[in-house]
């Protein structure tokens, strides 16, 4: 039996219900069979006047012979004349009484046209003398016309009877009375035996009844069985919604809204046991790859081969959903898992693999799982899986493909990076987000030639904060555009104030990979600079080998090409200390190399930093880069790089960063301007 067919008993119900409505009505309409047929028998005598003309015909004429056998002429005479009164008369009552039938007809015979005939004459003739009814006139006994009258001195009256007729107040079968109650007034009374129509239109009704009946019946079982049939369909399609809203359609497994009010329960019923559940959130390690390499159709079927490994690895009631993409959710309880939770966790598989959509590859795919457990980590389902998140979220950064459990340090560190990310939104708004500037010395002069904008974020509790302090709202895509932007702005400016005076140095601003993600980024620093009167030279692009390395190399290359053709300057930053560095001279147009301050740091007395250090210079000086050495801090250091032929000297042993205001009054005495500098154009060349 299918699983719907528990609801064809009420559906059932309903339809025998309806039988019963229909074979009530039925009986109902047979109830009422007697009613009808008297209703139906009154029209019938009221409108069959033709019919009753007729039937007195032949009740005067039998009833006359009967009577005295009077001359049958003078009857069939007075029965045309009266014959063509009733078609002209009025049939004032009717009345049924068990098998009779009574009808009163008034008479006019005064206006009555006969062909001829004296009807008002012939009609006295059957009355003596002014004989008259109970209404106010004489009566007499006699009567003249041969036929019977009524008994005493009551109503003058003729009658003309077939038979008897137990019961009748008059003692008659078919009678017709004709009474006078006027000079030429009179009254037909005629009673018949209605027995055989009475059946006959009581046989009609009830025939009628019955066929009313059973088609009703008929359609009622229609009716019922068309009603449990829509009933069925109602139940099966509200639970294929019900299934569909709580399922996910590729691999059956509850999605977010299922998973979540069974979780929910689960977890109820655990507070209420002292058991302990386990949430595990899990996903594909680079799915967008395959999804890219393969096509959505094999990512499908990797997301159906992901969810057949963890029903697999999972033990029965764990409750397993796709929270949607690559994005799984397993909640399990320790019972479910016989109290041996580090064993099953240290089973638990991290990957699988299938055929390509062609079959000609074998594609394997990793999972990342993060885990926490309730209630020790978090106290409800919403904080649970949030904990399970950021488990997962430090799996991925650990290098995906592995298993890890929740820590509270998680946490913390997340309120950290929502507090950066919103502190420094905040920031810029208020003018708190400010450039410091670091002087790029001159290693033949010892002259300020360039400076390098280093964000700082001026915070009214905790001071002045370098980027170690917000690194996290750096590496958001979002609000490190936003910072580039207001950095910026605030760049130009200030160059534009030391062109004033005569300082023609130029800056160097560094952008992150979001930025070199904006394929409008060079239009939006040129629109920036030309706004505050400045050539695209007076401001340096300074690029990581992760950021170029973190998108695509050709896009990137591109967009800085736009830029060094536009007469900007781009500078290599911490060269070195990437991966492909060797790569990317050759792939990126850059103007200047910097490098990094690990390898000047002991270049001193460490042989093989020296030789890095020359070796750049050297790769660096063939290629027609300029050299800036970072992170100098002592004299020697800067005695070797001169003879290294390094071309810039940055580091504190100079000027840590300043503020624009600072920076001035440290040029004043270090960098006095020769000459005031063209608006356009610096004065000297910069990195």
């Amino acid at each position: 039996m299918s699983g719907f067919d528990g609801f064809r008993g009420p559906a059932r119900l309903r339809g025998f219900i309806g039988l019963l409505i229909v074979v009530a009505f039925g009986a109902l309409t047979a109830f009422a069979a007697s009613p009808v047929s008297r209703w139906l028998l009154e029209q019938e005598v009221r409108d069959g006047s033709a019919s009753w003309a007729a039937h007195i015909f032949d009740e005067i004429e039998d009833g006359a012979t009967a009577a005295d056998g009077g001359a049958p002429g003078s009857y069939a005479d007075l029965a045309g004349a009266l014959e063509a009164a009733l078609r002209a008369g009025v049939v004032n009552r009717v009345s049924i009484r068990n098998r009779a039938c009574g009808c009163v007809i008034a008479i006019d015979a005064a206006a009555v046209a006969t062909g001829g005939a004296d009807l008002a004459g012939r009609l006295r003739a059957f009355f003596p003398g002014d004989a008259m009814d109970h209404r106010g006139h004489d009566h007499s006994g006699a009567d003249q016309s041969g036929a019977t009258t009524s008994a005493g001195d009551a109503t003058p009256e003729v009658r003309f009877t077939k038979g008897a007729f137990p019961g009748d107040p008059h003692d008659a079968a078919d009678v017709t009375f004709l009474r006078r109650i006027g000079p030429d007034a009179y009254e037909l009374r005629l009673f018949m035996d209605v027995t055989a129509m009475v059946a006959r239109i009581r046989l009609m009704t009830w025939m009628g009844a019955l066929i009313v009946t059973v088609s009703l019946s008929g359609a009622g079982l229609v009716v019922a069985r068309v009603a449990a049939r829509s009933s069925r369909a109602a139940h099966l399609s509200e639970r294929q919604a019900r299934y569909l809203a709580e399922h996910d359609t590729l691999t059956g497994l509850f999605n977010r809204f299922g998973f979540g009010a069974r979780a929910r329960v689960l977890l109820q019923k655990c507070a209420e046991t002292g058991t302990r559940a386990y949430l595990f959130q899990v996903d594909a390690d680079k799915f967008k790859d395959i999804n890219d390499i393969y096509g959505h159709a094999t990512g499908d079927r990797v997301i159906e081969a992901i969810a057949r490994m963890l029903r697999g690895a999972f033990p029965e009631g764990a409750l397993v959903a796709r929270l949607g993409g690559d994005e799984f959710a397993i909640l399990v309880t320790e019972a479910a898992l016989n109290g041996a939770p580090t064993s099953f966790l240290s089973s638990l598989p991290t990957g699988t693999e299938i055929r390509s959509e062609d079959g000609k590859s074998l594609i394997e795919v990793s999972t990342s799982s993060g885990f926490a457990v309730f209630p020790d980590d978090a106290p409800n389902l919403g904080d649970l899986m949030k904990a399970a998140d950021l488990a997962l979220y430090a799996v991925k950064n650990a290098g995906r493909n592995g298993v890890g459990a929740y820590r509270r340090d998680m946490t913390r560190a997340l309120e950290r990076r929502h507090w950066e990310l919103q502190g420094v939104r905040n920031a810029i708004e208020a003018g708190q987000l400010v450039p410091y500037y670091q002087p790029l010395i001159c290693a033949r002069t010892g002259r300020v030639e360039a400076v390098e904008a280093l964000a700082r974020w001026h915070h009214p509790t905790y001071g002045v904060l370098g980027p170690d302090r917000f690194r996290h709202a750096l590496d958001d895509a979002r609000v490190s555009t936003e910072i580039t932007a207001a950095m910026l702005e605030q760049v130009a400016r200030d160059l534009r104030v030391w062109r004033n005076i005569g300082h023609g140095f130029s800056a160097g601003l560094n952008v992150g990979e979001a930025d070199l993600k904006d394929p409008d980024l060079t239009g939006r620093i040129t629109d920036m600079l030309a706004r505050s009167g400045l050539h695209p030279d007076a401001l340096a692009i300074e690029v990581t080998e992760t950021a170029v390395t973190a998108v695509n190399t050709a896009a990137a290359g591109s967009l800085l090409k736009r830029y060094r053709d536009a007469g900007g300057v781009v500078a290599l930053d911490d060269f070195g200390t990437g991966n492909s560095s060797i790569t990317l001279l050759k792939s990126i147009p850059y103007s200047a190399v910097k490098i990094d301050r690990s390898f000047i740091r002991d270049l001193t007395h460490n042989e093989t930093d020296l030789a890095i250090v020359r070796s750049i210079v050297r790769l660096a000086r063939d290629m027609g880069f300029k050299i800036v050495a970072e992170g100098i801090e002592t004299p020697d250091q800067v005695r070797l790089l001169r003879k290294l032929r390094v071309d810039l000297l940055q580091g504190f042993l100079f000027s840590k960063p300043l503020p624009a205001r600072q920076l001035s009054e440290y040029l004043e005495w270090s960098s006095p301007p020769r000459r005031k500098a063209s608006p356009g154009r610096p004065s000297a060349n910069a990195a």
